[in-house]
């Protein structure tokens, strides 16, 4: 009878270290949710075939001695010992392998929801413009007119203001005033408006002005110190485009910055 639960043993044994047999080392490395259940169950498998095959093929022998007895005792109660600590070791990391990427998941989940409502927050904060393109277009003009350009990059999207006040800085270094600036928007503002979807988020307005050079110009290259020679005649289009914040209910300027 004992032989036969000690066969059933070793069979179970096999049945649990049969994963790594079927899905290989490589497989179930490709596995993070199933990783730490295949190594208990592949430990807990050797286990139940190391002890098996002992009892079955390796009996215990007759102790003659007292001290012999005494040491054999030791000896298997730090055995069971060590198994226990594995078997609990192993129970913990499965554990933690079976709900750590869902603890994850869920970090992250919560991440997002944060930063969903700060978002939210921000662009709800975001009150500087007005109800029309036209209105904030007005106040952008006018706070570069007066050089403030702290005022005027305030105007821009949450997401490209940094640039805008960046380049008004680049300008007014460079340059020693916004006249570049305030010609183009001026420009702008005169010419033809369209707007599209600007209901949705991905729709908005523009102010479009044909520019006609009248004579041959220097134009320069943004970002250098190089000029373009354009000739007498020439077009160009200008443009400015807008959208909807629709968190504040105000129109922003999105580009060009």
């Amino acid at each position: 009878m004992k032989k036969v639960f000690l066969c059933v043993v070793f069979f179970v044994g096999l049945l649990f270290i049969s994963p790594l047999i079927f899905f290989g080392f490589n497989d179930f490395l490709l596995r993070p949710y199933e990783r730490s259940t295949h190594i208990f169950m592949g430990i807990i498998g050797l286990l139940c075939v190391f002890i098996s095959v002992k009892k079955i093929f390796f009996p215990a022998v007759q102790i003659v001695s007292e001290q012999q007895a005494q040491i054999f005792k030791k000896i298997g109660k730090m055995v069971r010992w060590i198994f226990v600590v594995v078997v609990v070791s192993m129970t913990i990391i499965s554990a933690f392998g079976y709900l750590g990427p869902r603890i994850y998941t869920y970090i992250l989940e919560k991440r997002g929801e944060y930063y969903d409502r700060k978002r939210v927050e921000f662009y709800t904060n975001d009150t500087d413009g007005g109800k029309t393109p036209e209105e904030t277009f007005d106040m952008f003009l006018d706070a570069l007119k007066k050089g403030d350009i702290e005022r005027a990059s305030k105007y821009y999207e949450l997401g490209v203001q940094e640039r805008a006040l960046n380049g008004l800085k680049t300008e007014l270094k460079d340059k020693g005033n916004l006249e570049l600036s305030i010609k183009f928007f001026s420009d702008v503002r005169g010419g033809e408006k369209g707007c599209q979807n600007i209901d949705k988020s991905y729709g908005g307005c523009n102010f479009e002005y044909i520019h006609i050079y009248k004579e041959e110009t220097k134009v320069p290259i943004s970002g250098t110190n190089n000029f373009i020679l354009v000739p007498k005649g020439r077009t160009a289009r200008q443009i400015t485009d807008f959208e909807l914040n629709h968190y504040s209910n105000t129109w922003k300027i999105t580009q060009p910055y």
